[in-house]
């Protein structure tokens, strides 16, 4: 994980403050996103790795082929990425959109609704696709 440089012997996280965090999950909900670690931190981090990978496959859609009319292989890809975008951050999809970019996981050019990931964000991504699967199989292996 890209966060492993801020890991220590003991498993606990400090950050280049000097915080202490007593594992991954809070180091990336406090340190990284900036956000407090109470209520449902596990889900936050969730949504913001589903939203996160959302932006990048609008990068998918681009590598379609398009003919600049209504219905070809490009328009048929984005009509589907624009309506999962939808489903996924319901009425929240612009203030997630200009979070993600606040927080310098995105950069866009003249909408933020058509913003890529930065360096920081796809780092991030892969972050939270790692803590989230050793979550699951944390979970499996106790039961």
């Amino acid at each position: 994980m890209h966060i492993d440089k801020y890991k220590q012997e003991d498993g606990s996280f400090v950050d280049s403050e000097g915080c202490h965090h007593d594992d991954a999950e809070s180091f990336l909900q406090c340190h990284v996103l900036g956000f407090c670690g109470c209520g449902l931190p596990e889900d936050s981090l969730r949504y913001v790795r589903d939203c996160l990978r959302h932006v990048a496959n609008l990068q998918l859609v681009h590598e379609k082929k398009s003919t600049h009319k209504k219905g070809d292989e490009w328009d048929v890809a984005y009509q589907a990425w624009d309506k999962a975008g939808k489903e996924l951050m319901g009425k929240a999809e612009y203030f997630t959109r200009y979070v993600l970019d606040q927080k310098e996981l995105t950069e866009h050019g003249g909408s933020v609704g058509g913003a890529w990931l930065s360096t920081k964000g796809k780092e991030l991504l892969e972050d939270l696709d790692a803590l989230l699967s050793n979550v699951r199989t944390e979970r499996a292996e106790a039961k």
